[in-house]
């Protein structure tokens, strides 16, 4: 931009500051320079616009000129403006240093559960149960049947 009338040379052009862009050729304000969006950055000035966070890093506020890495527990995809937790019925995926996607996170087995953002996989308690995998609670077992052991898939019949 240039906010000078009369200027005969492109010395006298602006750009804008990093963590902004300007969309606008030929501008004649600083106004017309606007922050970067959150999940976006701008880490040089004179951008026309900004850049999109990469996988595995995110950005929370508007104006920045870097993305932060992506918190531990949590998946970042592409232009994230916030960590993302794992779905219930899933949990992280302790073997990746950076998760992606919500691909990444790993399906908790049968006789587990998962509340969104889990860590790893817990065990029912005794007295519940689950028969197939990615679930995000346990059922209880039905009247006339029992479960004495955490981490089962099903319940016993009570004997007669």
């Amino acid at each position: 931009y240039n906010e000078e009338e009369g200027s005969s040379s492109s010395d006298d052009c602006q750009s804008c500051p990093r963590g902004t862009f300007s969309p606008t050729t030929g501008a004649n304000s600083s106004h017309t320079c606007r922050s970067c969006r959150a999940g976006t950055f701008g880490a040089s000035p004179g951008q026309s616009e900004c850049k999109d966070c990469p996988a595995g890093r995110y950005q929370n506020d508007t104006g920045a000129t870097a993305c932060r890495d992506c918190e531990a527990g949590s998946y970042c995809p592409v232009g994230a403006s916030a960590p993302l937790p794992c779905p219930a019925g899933t949990h992280i995926n302790p073997s990746l240093l950076v998760m992606t996607s919500k691909d990444d996170c790993i399906t908790c087995p049968a006789g587990t559960f998962c509340p969104t953002g889990s860590e790893d996989a817990i065990d029912c308690a005794p007295g519940t149960f689950t028969a197939i995998a990615g679930r995000s609670i346990c059922e209880k077992c039905p009247a006339g049947e029992y479960q004495d052991e955490a981490g089962m898939m099903a319940c016993k019949a009570c004997e007669q």
